[in-house]
C-alpha cells in the first residue's frame, strides 16, 4: 500500500496547471534538535487541485494524504528520477498560536517559516 499522510508548510503559492496544480510543501523532521526538514515537490489534481488553489497560499500549514510517484526524465541517454507526492485530499491546519511572538521564524536557515512552536499530535487532523 503507498500512502502517505504529512503535516507541512507551504513554500511557495500553488501554481496553477492544466486541472492539476503543483506546489512545494517543507514538512520538518519530528525528532530533530535542529529543525531540520525535508522539502516535497507535490502535484494534485482536479478537485483537490481546485481546493488548493482556492484556500491556501505560501505560508499555509497544510495536512495532507497522498501517495508517492516515481517520475523519470531522459537526458543524453541518462535517466533521471524524481519522487513527488501525489496530494489525495488535504485540510488547512490551523496552529492556533497565542501570540504573535510565537509566529516569528526560527534563526535557523533551514526553517525560516516555520514557527517556533512544535506541532502537537491535536493540530493533526486525523
Amino acid at each position: 500500500m503507498n500512502s502517505i499522510n504529512f503535516v507541512g508548510r507551504l513554500t511557495e503559492n500553488p501554481a496553477p496547471a492544466i486541472n492539476s496544480c503543483y506546489l512545494g510543501v517543507a514538512v520538518p523532521h519530528p525528532h530533530s534538535e535542529n529543525n531540520a526538514m525535508d522539502y516535497l515537490p507535490c502535484v494534485a489534481y482536479d478537485d483537490t487541485a481546485s481546493t488548493i488553489m482556492q484556500n491556501f497560499q505560501k505560508n499555509d500549514t497544510i495536512a495532507f494524504t497522498g501517495y508517492l510517484r516515481l517520475k523519470s526524465v531522459e537526458v543524453n541517454t541518462k535517466t533521471y528520477y524524481d519522487l513527488m507526492c501525489v496530494i489525495t485530499d488535504c485540510e488547512k491546519v490551523n496552529l492556533n498560536l497565542e501570540t504573535e511572538e510565537e509566529l516569528t521564524p526560527n534563526n535557523n536557515d533551514n526553517s525560516n517559516f516555520l514557527p517556533t512552536r512544535q506541532i502537537s499530535e491535536k493540530d493533526i487532523p486525523w
